[in-house]
């Protein structure tokens, strides 16, 4: 049976089995679901207390499970790796180490093809983190000379329904990870009218002469946002 446990952090959800073992045993699986092994003597309050504090550690293992998951059912959908408006085909190569190199492909080296997708993943978030983190410092070199604030928080995740978002009284950028799919100038289009947000509420005339003040072909990039990735890359 399926209980829940919620804590400040989120709710947990858990499986609780009564076994002749003398340790307290918790695994998460690929549901997301806490499965705990215990003996009788071992109240239910105790294990409950456990888990709470833990909670922090859980609830970000469970996040991260979603997303290999996620991150597999798209690749093999996809049928290869997309990144910067490229798609590579992706080859896994035995190794005692574990890791990624992007070259003509996507090389992933590691001991085990159970590691496969969260290698990937790992290797996918570390470029978001970088390459996202670049291109917002690059695109403030432009604009800083109008008195624009570098934000206060630039946050990446994905999202359905928009490319990127702005709170200009927070100080607040969002951009959309699927960006990484597209080429970069689409990543730097994007950045460039979340920071234009910070002089112009709506997407005026003058929002958008602003815009092509620093980057004159944006339409270029708004057209190519119109498709899917892989209808650009090569």
């Amino acid at each position: 049976m399926v209980k829940v446990l919620k804590t400040e952090q989120g709710e947990i959800p858990y499986v609780l089995t009564r076994k002749r073992v003398k340790n307290i045993n918790f695994r998460l699986k690929a549901d997301g679901i806490l499965y705990i092994s215990a003996n009788r003597g071992v109240s239910e309050k105790y294990i409950r207390e456990l888990i709470s504090q833990n909670s922090s550690h859980f609830i970000e293992t469970a996040k991260k499970i979603a997303e290999n998951r996620e991150a597999k059912t798209q690749r093999e959908a996809e049928g290869g790796f997309y990144f910067l408006g490229r798609k590579y085909d992706i080859e896994a190569v035995p190794s005692e180490e574990n890791y990624c190199i992007l070259k003509d492909r996507l090389y992933v080296y590691t001991s085990s093809e159970k590691n496969i997708d969260f290698l990937i993943n790992k290797f996918l978030q570390e470029e978001i983190k970088k390459i996202y983190s670049e291109t917002v410092d690059k695109i403030y070199s432009l604009v800083k000379a109008d008195n624009t604030p570098y934000p206060a928080k630039i946050s990446v995740k994905k999202m359905t329904s928009r490319w990127g978002s702005c709170s200009p009284l927070k100080g607040n950028i969002s951009l959309n990870s699927e960006l990484i799919k597209y080429p970069i100038g689409c990543l730097e289009y994007v950045v460039l009218h979340e920071f234009t947000h910070f002089h112009h509420k709506g997407h005026n005339r003058d929002f958008y002469a602003y815009v092509e003040k620093y980057m004159k072909n944006y339409r270029d990039y708004v057209n190519i946002l119109k498709k899917p990735y892989y209808e650009v890359s090569d």
